[in-house]
């Protein structure tokens, strides 16, 4: 569990239980001892108006990287991030050695436990938060090696593109830039698995490849995502390893060999079919880690779970969550649901 301590003219305190729905409690007039060991960091208030709290310093590999002279921070327990200026922000990206794809920023979950923690002085008592804490796991990356003598790069992998794409002496164009040639950094290019006919480059995708040269036993890929910790998902070329799972695969057809594409059946809630009522068309892709789908469906399953606006997002309460409906998607006659 983790401490939150907020204090002003009147004393209430929230316990936040960690990766768990259920546990977290307010308390009013006072704070419980049995919620925490050790003793509590009183903080005061710059004014009493809003959660402000005086830092005097935020430190990251023994070097002061903001507040040097000291800055004002706001406690919230509405948001779940730590947010603050780009200069900032650019500083740790440069710090941790993550690297510019698209709009964000990636390093390897297999080297984040080996990353500095940020560290955040409030009145003289250092706050350290872990790379695991500030770090969000979004995709899933791996070690190949290219060349002789080998070169060993680490890859994304992802089924919505087809090209194998790492910097190269020869590359001319300005989206090399952003790594230099073959230094092995937090991560040095993607790995696609889509399908040929998508490619950009017009060359055979790597799987493909294999595949045609017969050095995989079967002309199949799978994935084996762990949940809810940086180590242990595989990705396995030429066959699925039994070891992975329990009981029998699902096999679903593709609607056509252009992209990973397969046809929902419908997609119900409540026993009240919400969507795809006639069939629809649904891209499977392993670098996304969200489902999403068209605002009318979206607006339906808010009214379903009652969900309550707020600016521009939505919310239910944790204490609920367990007792919401699955979202249930039929796919080739069989049902999956997504619980809560």
């Amino acid at each position: 569990m983790k401490w939150l301590v907020l204090l002003g003219l009147v004393a209430f305190s929230e316990c936040i239980v960690k990766d768990k729905q259920e546990g977290s409690v307010v308390m009013f007039g006072g704070v419980d001892h049995r919620y925490y060991t050790g003793e509590l960091n009183w903080v005061p208030l710059i004014r009493a108006g809003d959660w402000s709290v005086h830092m005097d310093r935020i430190i990251m590999k023994r070097e002061v990287i903001a507040c040097s002279d000291g800055c004002s921070a706001l406690v919230d327990t509405g948001t779940s991030l730590i947010q603050g200026p780009g200069r900032l922000v650019n500083k740790i990206q440069k710090l941790i050695g993550a690297k510019l794809w698209g709009s964000k920023h990636y390093v390897s979950c297999s080297v984040v436990n080996t990353l500095p923690s940020i560290i955040l002085t409030i009145s003289g008592i250092n706050y350290p938060v872990p790379a695991r804490a500030y770090i969000l796991k979004m995709l899933y990356i791996g070690k190949i090696t290219i060349g002789t003598p080998s070169q060993e790069l680490q890859v994304i992998f992802d089924t919505s593109s087809s090209d194998l794409c790492v910097p190269s002496l020869f590359c001319p164009s300005p989206a090399c830039s952003w790594q230099n040639e073959f230094e092995g950094k937090r991560f040095d290019g993607v790995l696609g698995l889509n399908y040929p006919n998508i490619s950009f480059s017009g060359a055979i995708p790597i799987f493909d490849k294999l595949k045609n040269e017969g050095t995989t036993s079967e002309p199949v890929f799978a994935f084996c995502l762990s949940k809810d910790k940086w180590e242990g998902s595989v990705v396995m070329f030429g066959g699925v390893d039994h070891h992975y799972y329990k009981g029998e695969l699902s096999w679903v057809p593709l609607i056509q060999e252009v992209d990973w594409i397969v046809c929902t059946d419908r997609i119900f809630l409540k026993r009240k079919v919400i969507a795809c009522s006639g069939g629809c068309k649904a891209v499977v892709d392993i670098g996304a880690t969200c489902i999403k789908g068209p605002e009318t469906l979206a607006d339906t399953i808010q009214n379903l779970i009652g969900s309550k606006p707020r600016g521009s997002k939505h919310y239910v309460y944790c204490s609920v969550v367990n007792t919401l409906p699955s979202i249930i998607f039929t796919i080739n006659g069989i049902n999956y649901p997504v619980p809560a």
